[in-house]
């Protein structure tokens, strides 16, 4: 018996797609007002429909207002012995009008619970029945189903054995490792050497006896743990050349270790779907012509997590609304959002900002037990 599935076109269709996937029809059908913007969204759905489900026929029902005659004109066009009208998306004016349609018509409601992971059928009866097998939607689906595609990750940095092992020395000695970072960022003690990519130099003539205490045993850490070996050592200067590129990213690319350690810590406390570290994806509509980037995203039973580190206090409202933005642009108003950083905001009413919204703020002070207790409190879903 061929199954068809009618759904509501919103701004985001994670819960379309999960009850497309799910229910496996021959046939599904997007009901939306006919303006450019839905025309938009459900070119994209479509496109990522087929990529997945084959041999299914997709169509757009545009329709000028959405009132009952509409919505009964569509449903009676595309109605069959098995049919269900999927009410979650849209808006709930539409959904409720949809739902008192498809009932008239004897056609089956359901619904995609996202918080509760349940996809609910409604029957004659207004009995309420849980469908098991939810379907998860990795982080590419999320991407992908919004119309963009993903560029790169660093999930080769953040999964190398010698990074997670030279993380956790890092924070072991934090406060030098603050102290380090610093000294990387002064011209006066690097300089970088334009013959050889991972080379450079370190100039000891200048530096405090604490600091050049540090420097050594940050140089040791480097090389025991296969990232870096030394050239030429002596009391003035220090040429040390990393071993790849993964190992000079890792130092030398502002933040990278926080989302390093970031991601390896949501490892250990929870198991993910789908985790990935250092996003770059673009929108395949070239008016968006950008590259955007969020720094560690993991997916829990179709629950998307969006997180932006900052090894900094340089962060405002700017960071907060930029998070807010692609989060909901990628998974909806569903996504979980975290900002982790190093220091609390330079901005004063930055805190105040962030309680009248719904994004967590976690700040690292160099304690990884209490730092997992944290993400392990925002990731109870």
């Amino acid at each position: 018996m061929d199954t068809v599935l009618i759904n509501l076109l919103g701004d985001y269709n994670d819960h379309n797609i999960i009850a497309s996937m799910k229910l496996n029809p021959s046939k599904i059908v997007f009901i939306y007002e006919d303006i450019q913007k839905n025309n938009e969204i459900f070119v994209e759905c479509q496109k990522f429909l087929d990529e997945r489900m084959e041999g299914i026929e997709i169509h757009g029902e545009t329709i000028s207002f959405m009132n009952k005659k509409s919505i009964r004109d569509v449903l009676d066009k595309h109605k069959s012995e098995r049919t269900f009208v999927n009410i979650s998306g849209g808006s709930k004016l539409n959904s409720i009008l949809t739902y008192q349609v498809a009932n008239r018509m004897n056609i089956e409601s359901i619904y995609i619970d996202m918080s509760e992971k349940m996809i609910v059928r409604f029957d004659e009866e207004k009995k309420i029945n849980i469908e098991e097998g939810f379907i998860n939607l990795n982080i590419e689906d999320f991407i992908k189903s919004s119309g963009g595609n993903i560029l790169k990750d660093n999930n080769e940095i953040y999964s190398d054995k010698r990074i997670k092992n030279f993380t956790r020395e890092l924070i072991y000695d934090y406060s030098e490792w603050q102290e380090i970072k610093k000294i990387l960022k002064k011209k006066k003690y690097i300089e970088y050497s334009k013959l050889l990519p991972y080379g450079l130099t370190i100039n000891l003539s200048e530096m405090k006896n604490y600091h050049k205490y540090i420097v050594d045993k940050f140089i040791n850490k480097l090389v025991s743990n296969d990232m870096a070996h030394v050239k030429i050592n002596n009391s003035m200067r220090i040429f040390l050349n990393f071993n790849d590129y993964l190992s000079r990213n890792f130092i030398l690319v502002s933040g990278t270790w926080l989302e390093a350690l970031t991601y390896n810590c949501i490892r250990e406390i929870i198991n993910v779907d789908d985790l990935k570290g250092g996003v770059v994806y673009s929108w395949d509509d070239q008016k968006y012509g950008i590259k955007n980037e969020i720094d560690v995203m993991c997916t829990i039973k179709s629950t998307l997590f969006c997180i932006s580190c900052k090894d900094t206090s340089k962060f405002d409202e700017n960071t907060l609304n930029e998070l807010i933005v692609h989060s909901e642009q990628l998974g909806g108003k569903n996504t979980v959002k975290i900002i982790v950083s190093t220091k609390d905001s330079y901005k004063s009413n930055f805190r105040q900002r962030i309680t009248e919204t719904d994004v967590n703020h976690i700040i690292f002070r160099g304690d990884y037990t209490e730092f997992k207790n944290q993400l392990r409190k925002v990731f109870v879903i």
